[in-house]
């Protein structure tokens, strides 16, 4: 092969006529992960005549260039039996860019403590036009006040800056509902969580996994996360409504005991008490904490967790079928004095086929239900 090609590029010259290979042009330095480019590098055949030619990239082979290995390297370049090296620094890449991909787990920060950055990820760009996601535990806040209200932040990755909104708060001192009893089995998928049954402060699902269903917010958080049984089955509930033209998407799912004190706090902050335990779940109290519920939303109401969803086609079809997924709607209308709760056709929780199929059938709320048919602790 390599005598076909000397013959197009030397002519009537000959093999014998070649003195050397000269590279006459390449790069000084290259970042990590960069091919080197045939555009940058310049290789000629020298005659004994002293004339030149000039080698196409296909006429000639480069060695002992490892594209991942900061630092300087000796590169080989072959045509035939002549050889000559050039010198190429491969540099560490450089991030050039930072963009915000999700925000928080936490609506907010409370003014005074230190923050949880849970669930922001940023996308970082590198001069090498690479990507990679970065997460909270790597970044730094900067760039905001110690002041109440919503402002704008700066989040830090190796010298790069991205920004985002968010909201710091005054710590509210929200009553504890001290006559609430802790479950006894929090695992269990009927467990009963109400503002008189709590869940342990350190309780977390062993089992977690990444929801696979349309998400309002990407990311591997926690928001996108839900127990293993109730993840699947949400997902082929997810399917079934995708083929009658609904679009249904995960707004909000697994949260933790510190994410929920967050949540109630700001409600209280806002809104006061009185609204805050309508509207929202104390820590320890939010059945988002068993890893069994998903909020879900539609683009037909901007996304928004509002009683309007139950109105949509997608919030009529949940409320007729989801029971055949494994799931019921926690906080039906109409029953506001027994679940503590305003209407919710948002919030979805699963308890398995057989039981959620038998709290639908029955009309009754799962208060009422667990009260009636199951055993208390």
């Amino acid at each position: 092969l390599f005598v076909l090609l000397l013959t197009s590029v030397a002519g009537c010259q000959g093999s014998d006529d070649i003195e050397k290979i000269n590279v006459s042009r390449y790069p000084d330095s290259v970042v990590e992960g960069t091919t080197l480019k045939p555009s940058d590098i310049k290789v000629e055949i020298v005659f004994e005549s002293e004339q030149t030619e000039v080698l196409s990239p296909d006429q000639y082979r480069l060695s002992n260039y490892r594209e991942n290995e900061i630092g300087i390297q000796n590169v080989e370049v072959q045509y035939q039996d002549f050889r000559e090296t050039f010198s190429v620094e491969v540099r560490e890449k450089q991030p050039v860019e930072a963009e915000v991909v999700s925000p928080p787990d936490s609506e907010y920060l409370v003014l005074g403590e230190e923050y949880d950055l849970s669930g922001l990820t940023l996308r970082i760009t590198y001069d090498n036009e690479e990507t990679e996601i970065v997460e909270g535990s790597q970044l730094t806040l900067t760039d905001y006040e110690e002041k109440t209200g919503r402002q704008e932040f700066g989040v830090l990755y190796d010298g790069i800056k991205a920004h985002f909104n968010w909201e710091i708060v005054q710590r509210a001192s929200a009553p504890s509902n001290k006559e609430a009893i802790i479950v006894n089995d929090p695992d269990a998928i009927d467990v009963l969580v109400t503002k008189e049954r709590a869940l342990p402060a350190d309780y977390e699902p062993n089992d977690l996994k990444q929801i696979e269903i349309s998400l309002v917010y990407e990311g591997n958080t926690d928001r996108n996360k839900m127990r293993a049984e109730a993840a699947d089955a949400l997902k082929k509930m997810s399917r079934d409504a995708k083929e009658n033209n609904l679009d249904i998407r995960s707004i909000s799912a697994y949260r933790s005991f510190n994410t929920q004190h967050q949540i109630f706090n700001r409600s209280v902050e806002n809104n006061g008490i009185e609204h805050a335990s309508r509207y929202s779940a104390r820590p320890g109290h939010s059945e988002h904490q068993t890893g069994l519920v998903s909020d879900v939303t539609t683009p037909a109401v901007v996304y928004g967790l509002v009683e309007s969803f139950g109105d949509t086609p997608e919030g009529r079809w949940i409320a007729e079928n989801v029971h055949r997924y494994g799931f019921i709607v926690r906080y039906p209308e109409g029953k506001e004095d027994i679940t503590g709760y305003a209407y919710e056709p948002w919030h979805l929780r699963y308890l398995g086929v057989d039981l959620a199929s038998e709290v639908y059938e029955s009309g009754l709320t799962y208060d009422e239900f667990y009260k009636k048919y199951k055993t208390a602790e």
